[in-house]
């Protein structure tokens, strides 16, 4: 089922990259959209609805963060942050007219829509397509998990920080925060213990950075995991 999400989230940027680049009656545009539709048909034969997120410039979908993917796609990830799109749902019934739309909208210039963008695709009759920003959602269970990667990413890059400075701190022979460094490490086994999980996830997503720091950040949280799995106490 991830990789179909996936796949449809690839296939969505895909088609909105193309309709940058050729009208809506180009053979080119009408391949993609079909091909887009069809992988979000897919989807939605299996569930009510499809939310795909924006967190940092990373595609998220509840709990899965796509790097990869985020990385060849970083620039329409950007396009769709400046105009205020951080979510977009699509609710099963939706029609190939809809999506087809909803891709006009996405490349309309800013300047020409009067209006807030969820109001926009209401003037243009598409009803099972919401977009919005994440903090704006209304689904309170959605607003948890996307609060829930947010705060795990937070306190990630958070501790990635104050170590880095604690690291340099040290190689510069200067004195020592022994107090802060003691209360970063006491938060990343917090949440390690609390969401091993979910904290687990937020340390790949430094991984093409092999600064030392971040080495040793991820160590740490791996060796943790793996410590409280044989049993030893958190002291």
């Amino acid at each position: 089922m991830l990789e179909k999400i996936e796949n449809s989230f690839r296939d969505l940027i895909s088609v909105i990259q193309i309709a940058r680049l050729y009208p809506d009656w180009h053979p080119q545009f009408k391949r993609a959209i079909d091909k887009a539709y069809l992988s979000l048909e897919e989807v939605l034969r299996e569930r009510e609805e499809l939310v795909i997120g924006i967190i940092g410039e990373e595609l998220a979908f509840e709990k899965e963060i796509f790097f990869e993917l985020s990385k060849t796609t970083k620039q329409m990830i950007l396009y769709l942050k400046d105009r205020g799109i951080e979510r977009i749902v699509f609710c099963r019934g939706m029609e190939n007219e809809e999506l087809n739309k909803f891709i006009s909208f996405l490349i309309t210039p800013k300047e020409e829509i009067k209006t807030d963008a969820q109001g926009y695709l209401s003037f243009l009759g598409i009803k099972n397509i919401i977009v919005g920003k994440i903090k704006s959602f209304t689904d309170t269970s959605l607003a948890v998990k996307a609060g829930g990667a947010i705060n795990y990413l937070s306190v990630y890059e958070n501790s990635l920080d104050k170590i880095s400075h604690s690291i340099e701190t040290v190689l510069n022979e200067q004195e020592l925060d022994h107090l802060t460094l003691r209360l970063t490490v006491n938060d990343v086994v917090e949440n390690l213990l609390g969401r091993h999980q979910d904290f687990l996830n937020s340390a790949v997503i430094k991984r093409y950075d092999f600064m030392t720091f971040t080495h040793i950040l991820n160590v740490s949280i791996l060796s943790m995991y793996l410590s409280s799995k044989l049993g030893f106490a958190k002291n």
